[in-house]
């Protein structure tokens, strides 16, 4: 069975007559997070309370209606509007809760850091790699500085095995997939990486 868009269920593969078409709505009435922002205080809230005006105008009752109302208003607010400064956020389960948490009198609005948010990477861990993997970035300087660089300090905690060796070893000789050797490999090749970015 496959859950649908729209929270049906349907088959792939043969009938269960168990299952129920639809999926009960106590399961699609699941909290969402919903922000409107300003780049003042005050505006932030008057925002959020002129929307609560705008909810109170939207027909509900139908929940896979509501549902889908919500998930997109959610998505649109999270993606597709512009972060300022200052920011009102609320979860919320249905039409009726948004618009009341909203027009809440003790709605305050909080500032976003002053600072730009910095570029995060996060590095896979075992599983992803294969014999060779990174082998062609070699040719770039700094990728290959790094890779040196982890390979002697590995060999000064005592690995008894080259990651410069493992990295050019033909599929059939590597051991990529030990674990011992695939994590400090994985990590090594993933900074070398980053830091050619």
């Amino acid at each position: 069975m496959l859950l649908g868009l729209e929270g049906k269920v349907e088959e792939i593969l043969g009938e269960d007559e168990d299952l129920p078409s639809t999926i009960p709505s106590a399961l699609m009435t699941r909290p969402r997070i919903f922000k409107v922002s300003a780049n003042e205080e005050k505006l932030a809230v008057t925002f959020a309370k002129s929307f609560a005006e705008h909810l109170a105008t939207v027909p509900t009752g139908a929940t896979d209606t509501d549902t889908a109302y919500l998930d997109n208003l959610a998505y649109t607010l999270q993606t597709r509007r512009t972060t300022l400064p200052w920011t009102v956020a609320v979860v919320a389960s249905s039409i009726k809760e948004l618009a009341t948490k909203l027009d809440a009198s003790d709605l305050k609005s909080t500032r976003r850091a002053a600072e730009t948010p910095k570029l995060g990477f996060v590095f896979t861990g075992q599983g992803a790699q294969w014999a060779g993997m990174g082998r062609e970035l070699m040719a770039y300087p700094v990728f290959k500085d790094v890779v040196t660089k982890a390979d002697g300090i590995l060999t000064s905690l005592g690995a008894r095995w080259s990651l410069l060796t493992e990295l050019f070893k033909p599929e059939s000789e590597s051991r990529i997939n030990e674990a011992a050797i695939s994590q400090p490999l994985c990590t090594a090749l993933q900074i070398a990486l980053a830091d050619l970015l």
